[in-house]
């Protein structure tokens, strides 16, 4: 969350609520419950907005809300205030707000040529690279890498723009590749490896290969390891 963002929100709960008495859940929480508070879709904790004594270091409490409680009223919308883990008002806050200006949309800070889909940008790269400076030229982009999946709709999306683009002739590139070569596999952006999807007979145990691709023959659903320096175009995914 940034000033503007909170500003927005500020003025969207006064809008929908008024002199609200209530605490609102918002997306920052300690995961590892080590004091260490993180947004719940990894963007970096800039904004500082502690209301006073918070969070406490005496207390079990793992999760923020929006406070009501402020001596000022420019901030009563702004603090944050540690909560334990349970039900609090659950608002809809959409209905009747037309005229509030909203943040910049996600989907019109991807570059031109790139996919939006569930806050990241995609983009197809046809020129040819072998896995390491691919992947040092998706790193270019705002914490960016080779793509990494996690979804089978993720997957059919980035299938559907392949196939779509006009150019699925060749396979593609993605993140998870195995450091080590002891056939433990990894994605390049240390995304958790949930989501498997190889393609029949892959990865190969007679003749292993240490980067993965998306394959042509599955019209691009499926991986298969691949010789890391093949030239080979690529899929970027990063934050907007």
């Amino acid at each position: 969350m940034t000033e503007s963002e909170a500003a927005f929100v500020a003025a969207l709960i006064t809008k929908s609520l008024g002199e609200r008495q209530n605490f609102l859940w918002l997306g920052l929480y300690d995961p590892s419950q080590n004091r260490r508070w993180r947004w719940s879709d990894n963007a970096l904790l800039t904004l500082n907005a502690w209301e006073r004594g918070a969070p406490r270091k005496t207390t079990l409490r793992f999760c923020a809300s929006l406070s009501p409680h402020s001596d000022s009223k420019a901030m009563l919308l702004l603090n944050f205030s540690e909560l334990f883990f349970k039900s609090l008002l659950l608002i809809g806050l959409a209905q009747g707000l037309e005229d509030l200006p909203g943040p910049p949309s996600a989907r019109n800070s991807c570059p031109e040529g790139f996919d939006f889909y569930n806050f990241n940008c995609y983009g197809l790269i046809y020129q040819e690279e072998d896995w390491n400076t691919a992947e040092l030229q998706c790193q270019g982009y705002n914490s960016g890498h080779l793509l990494s999946l996690f979804s089978e709709a993720e997957t059919h999306m980035v299938a559907t723009m392949i196939l779509e683009s006009g150019n699925s002739q060749k396979p593609f590139w993605i993140g998870l590749y195995d450091p080590r070569q002891n056939r433990r596999w990894h994605w390049s952006s240390n995304g958790l490896l949930t989501y498997l999807a190889w393609d029949l007979g892959a990865p190969s145990r007679t003749n292993p290969n240490y980067c993965v691709i998306l394959t042509p023959d599955s019209d691009f659903t499926a991986w298969k390891d691949e010789l890391c320096s093949v030239k080979l175009p690529f899929i970027c995914k990063f934050k907007p």
